[in-house]
């Protein structure tokens, strides 16, 4: 039997259960030189479908490199296929000390394929990822303490990226180049041991190959049992999402009571998991995160450059720490209206002169006469008191986030307006009591807040 075969009636298949057109899309194919993506070309070729060949020279490997390119080209020519080729600097691939080159080699080919995709009117880049890959993935997720993640491996389709060859091994690839006698090159760098995953490669995988010859297409399916089933996960808290979430240009808050009136507390760290990972957390990050579902209200992890705090019902993720930003002055009752941003947030202060629209939400009026011009913009500090409209003791801004049940993120967020005195007004809630229209108020200051953008 011609070794083509089945792969082409996995294709056809893969493709119709995924609902892609094979004739009505135009294809991109990252080609490396290697057996996996040179073969993946010959298929869709072999299928009839539009494409173009994507392949990256990062010059590392001299002239190994240059031949692995030539390679490329010249299957492009031989199938009449479209050619894009991007010959990568050493600056561009070395220098970066926050990035390893395997980092940066992955972000320049992305970035080089989407390119593509826009220039050329792609639908889609298929990638040829195979089964040998995936378990190579779940073994280096497993080692480098990723149990969280371990199921998610390299998902089969994230748009505009497809890998239809995850069902196959390298060996199987390999007997069908071998048997078909198509060209492909080798790059013998990954017959070193200088990364982990290459030690998983040639060390691990050999070693339980001994054991058990089989060993790769039986984790690959039980892969792909397991994947279903992250799927399945990730269909029912999808669904609830919206209902759990709300979102900011500041970050997020979790409110989990609506997923436990369905569900035991037990799953409840397969639901932080996944929110966190919408949220951009994983890895340490995510594991120290989970440990707050067992926390108290207010106990937090910094994660990159903000915190993921615990609160009453859930979580929340605070993008940036602002609460250090430098106080905003005003230095009197304005003549034209002001506006400042504080914290995503835009704050208006102006003269007022007609009605009073008293009740509505974030809009105070305040007696200018009684304010101790200039008056200073920031955000709330622990120790911070106030005497509230319609009381004649102060009382600590604390307390008042207390008794309106505040979460961390909500706190952190909150911004006083104090003139050189006291605190006359405080986002959300109250103003002065000492600054409020009476009778014989002449001159009035409006402070409204409202998220950017409304």
């Amino acid at each position: 039997m011609d070794p083509f075969v089945p792969f082409l009636q996995h294709l056809k298949q893969w493709f119709e259960k995924h609902q892609i057109d094979l004739e009505g899309n135009r294809f991109l194919i990252a080609v490396s030189g290697g057996p996996d993506s040179v073969l993946l070309v010959h298929l869709m070729k072999l299928l009839g479908a539009r494409i173009g060949l994507a392949h990256v020279n990062y010059q590392l490997r001299n002239e190994e490199s240059d031949m692995d390119q030539a390679l490329v080209e010249e299957i492009g020519k031989e199938l009449n296929c479209e050619v894009h080729v991007h010959a990568a600097t050493q600056k561009e691939v070395k220098e970066d000390p926050f990035y390893s080159v395997q980092e940066k080699a992955r972000d320049i080919r992305y970035h080089f394929f989407e390119e593509l995709m826009d220039l050329h009117d792609y639908s889609y880049c298929l990638t040829a990822h195979h089964g040998d890959d995936q378990v190579e993935t779940l073994l280096f997720q497993l080692f480098r303490g990723n149990s969280v993640s371990i199921l998610k491996g390299i998902p089969e389709v994230r748009e505009p990226y497809l890998r239809p060859l995850l069902i196959f091994t390298k060996e199987e690839i390999l007997q069908a180049c071998n048997e078909k006698q198509i060209k492909y090159r080798i790059d013998h760098t990954n017959l070193q041991n200088d990364y982990i995953r290459n030690q998983i490669r040639n060390k691990l995988v050999p070693f339980i190959r001994e054991i058990n010859p089989s060993i790769m297409r039986q984790m690959s399916r039980v892969y792909q049992w397991y994947h279903l089933q992250e799927h399945f996960i990730e269909y029912v808290i999808e669904r609830m999402y919206p209902f759990m979430v709300e979102q900011n240009e500041q970050g997020a808050t979790l409110d989990w009571t609506a997923f436990l009136e369905q569900y035991p507390k037990e799953f409840l760290p397969v639901l932080v998991s996944e929110v966190l990972s919408k949220w951009g957390v994983h890895g340490q990050g995510m594991q120290q995160a989970l440990r707050l579902i067992n926390s108290t209200s207010g106990k937090f992890v910094e994660w990159q450059s903000g915190k993921i705090y615990r609160t009453r019902e859930g979580i929340a993720y605070s993008e940036e720490d602002q609460t250090n930003l430098e106080a905003i002055v005003v230095k009197d009752l304005p003549d034209t209206p002001l506006s400042y941003t504080w914290m995503g947030r835009e704050i208006k202060l102006s003269y007022h002169e007609g009605e009073f629209k008293f009740g509505v939400e974030n809009e105070f009026y305040l007696d200018s006469d009684e304010i101790k011009w200039p008056i200073r913009i920031r955000s709330w500090k622990l120790g911070d008191r106030m005497v509230p409209f319609g009381m004649n003791q102060s009382k600590k801004l604390s307390d008042i986030f207390i008794d309106n049940k505040l979460n961390p993120l909500e706190k952190e967020r909150a911004i006083v307006i104090e003139d050189q005195q006291k605190i006359i007004c405080l986002s959300d809630f109250r103003q002065s009591d000492s600054v409020k229209i009476t009778e014989d108020t002449w001159h009035v200051l409006k402070i409204s807040f409202r998220e950017k953008g409304e």
